[in-house]
């Protein structure tokens, strides 16, 4: 891309589905400059203060779970919205430790005991963890290629609207203004 005028990054740009593609970084800027940047703390695992996290999850999902058992039948809908939110957060902290252990850094001495985690906690939201851990891999061995990273969203292009009908560009285009674009 150094060699490339600007007329040609945009093309470039355009050919691969973006607006703007960027150029490298500053001469005698790394990433490992910018890594150095950043404190040490950031990067150590700590294997107490995970156990204690995957711990309030699970006791976020419980505490939810016992009030709506306790109280379903009087519990007026605004105390089980705030339920929901509780449990969802719960599902959501399980779900970011099962994505440690798929990245081995939960408790890397025991890769066992990170797959047997994993798994019980994909379990749930019936996702095997094994078929997760490859498409996660290969998601970001692809990151930002457009066209090789097949689980993330790709946009829209003009060529791919050209060929469909009427009215379906018609409604693709409506769709695409709306929130649903991520499912269209």
């Amino acid at each position: 891309l150094n060699d490339l005028t600007e007329l040609q990054l945009q093309q470039q740009a355009q050919d691969w589905g973006y607006q703007q593609v960027g150029r490298p970084l500053p001469e005698g800027l790394s990433l490992a400059a910018i890594a150095d940047t950043i404190p040490d703390e950031h990067f150590t695992l700590d294997l107490v203060k995970a156990v204690g996290y995957l711990a309030l999850s699970l006791g976020l999902m419980a505490a939810g779970y016992a009030y709506l058992w306790y109280w379903h039948s009087i519990c007026p809908l605004w105390q089980q919205l705030a339920c929901w939110v509780v449990i969802g957060t719960g599902y959501f902290g399980a779900f970011q430790t099962a994505v440690d252990c798929a990245h081995f850094a939960f408790w890397p001495q025991r890769p066992l005991l990170q797959d047997v985690l994993g798994a019980l906690l994909m379990a749930p939201a019936l996702v095997s963890y094994e078929v997760f851990r490859l498409k996660y891999f290969n998601h970001l061995m692809c990151l930002n290629q457009l066209y090789e990273d097949t689980d993330a969203w790709h946009p829209l292009l003009p060529e791919d609207l050209a060929d469909l009908p009427p009215w379906r560009r018609a409604v693709l285009q409506l769709l695409s203004a709306t929130p649903l674009k991520f499912f269209s």
